[in-house]
């Protein structure tokens, strides 16, 4: 993590390097630290409708899908298209 966290500050944000980190944290169950990085990728535009599949499949993990819910509902992606690339 604290790698991560030296990479990000002169990358200013990188996306891919937000989103390790953002794996990184739900794999230590730090959902809600999780959920405000990725709120950054999706309110920066930065995300993509693989990125939100990528979410929702991390926070399903946690049981937390209502996560993934919230951000995909503050992002141009459908949720149910999300879910349904998901393979729901």
């Amino acid at each position: 993590m604290a790698a991560i966290n030296r990479a990000l500050d002169p990358a200013h944000g990188s996306q891919r390097l937000m989103s390790q980190k953002g794996r990184i944290l739900v794999l230590l169950s730090r959902a809600e630290e999780a959920r405000e990085l990725y709120e950054n990728i999706v309110d920066w535009g930065q995300g993509t409708e693989r990125t939100h599949v990528e979410i929702l499949r991390q926070f399903r993990q946690l049981g937390r899908e209502d996560l993934a819910e919230g951000l995909t509902a503050h992002s141009i992606y459908d949720f149910e298209l999300v879910k349904e690339m998901a393979g729901d």
